[in-house]
């Protein structure tokens, strides 16, 4: 089904969700002509010539290129299927095996203000918890190209959202699931500084933001708690650059080493976010990319 004309759309964050378009399964033909375009500009012309040769005997009638095709089509009008991509995207993501804290990790930078680490945090706080407020009730407007709603489903992996480790494969831990119906409702994120860990709360028993000024205040505790540095080797945060097998083995061993653990690890993975009081200064934006 597909969506047309602005007086059909919903003004709700995923009021659109179920009448968008599914993503359209390429053809052999397209597959393979799209393959040849992405990887011209890496050949010499032997080897595309050799490459071009090796998509022309994949492609012929008969081939096993056909009986993959077939599946994937079949797989694709299976009921519950939201696309052909169901399986291989999150395997192409959360199956990556090396360290995602140096090959995955993306960031960007804000513009200097004068305002001090605690209150600069706060506001920023703020402002995030400002943007959950208008996600839970919907009222973030849909984001429309050309007249067409694009999905906000991504917007639902925002806060509270971990992603757990496995040996195999990763798995994401997220509210707007069936095991977590609805937005998140936790009050707490977490809060790093000098390799120590912190629970904050930022919002209220009712679910009201706590002042910019209590904000900066409960973080400048923070920073007087630990203003003593982790000892080496206890940042349990560490372990998390790990490569992601290494990682999923020493999590279950946490797990297993204390009764209390699971219930911190709890804690842990489901805080809103978390916010990471470095007392590193670069020099200059360009150092602080490194």
């Amino acid at each position: 089904m597909s969506v047309s004309g602005s007086e059909n759309l919903s003004t709700r964050t995923f009021g659109n969700e179920d009448s968008l378009p599914r993503v359209p399964l390429p053809s052999v033909a397209e597959s393979c002509e799209r393959f040849l375009e992405w990887c011209a500009p890496l050949l010499t012309e032997d080897e595309l010539a050799e490459t071009k040769a090796a998509v022309e005997e994949f492609q012929r009638d008969g081939s096993a290129a056909h009986t993959l095709q077939a599946a994937l089509a079949e797989y694709d009008a299976t009921d519950g299927v939201h696309s052909w991509l169901d399986t291989f995207w999150p395997y192409r993501y959360l199956g990556r095996r090396d360290r995602i804290a140096l090959n995955a990790n993306f960031f960007f930078l804000f513009n200097d203000v004068d305002a001090d680490q605690a209150n600069r945090a706060a506001g920023l706080i703020a402002s995030a918890l400002h943007f959950k407020s208008l996600l839970d009730e919907e009222r973030i407007p849909p984001v429309v190209q050309r007249g067409a709603p694009q999905s906000m489903e991504q917007n639902k992996f925002l806060f509270s959202t971990t992603r757990i480790p496995g040996a195999v494969q990763d798995t994401v831990r997220a509210p707007y699931r069936d095991e977590w119906p609805g937005p998140s409702t936790e009050r707490h994120i977490l809060v790093f500084y000098r390799g120590n860990l912190f629970r904050m709360d930022v919002l209220g028993e009712e679910g009201t933001p706590h002042t910019l000024d209590e904000l900066a205040d409960g973080l400048r505790a923070v920073m007087d708690a630990g203003a003593t540095p982790a000892a080496p080797g206890t940042s349990v945060g560490h372990l998390t650059t790990k490569a992601r097998a290494e990682w999923a083995a020493s999590r279950q061993d946490l797990l297993a080493a204390d009764p209390g653990n699971p219930v911190l690890f709890d804690e842990v993975e489901r805080a809103l976010f978390c916010v990471c009081l470095d007392d590193l200064v670069p020099e200059e934006p360009l150092a602080a990319c490194d």
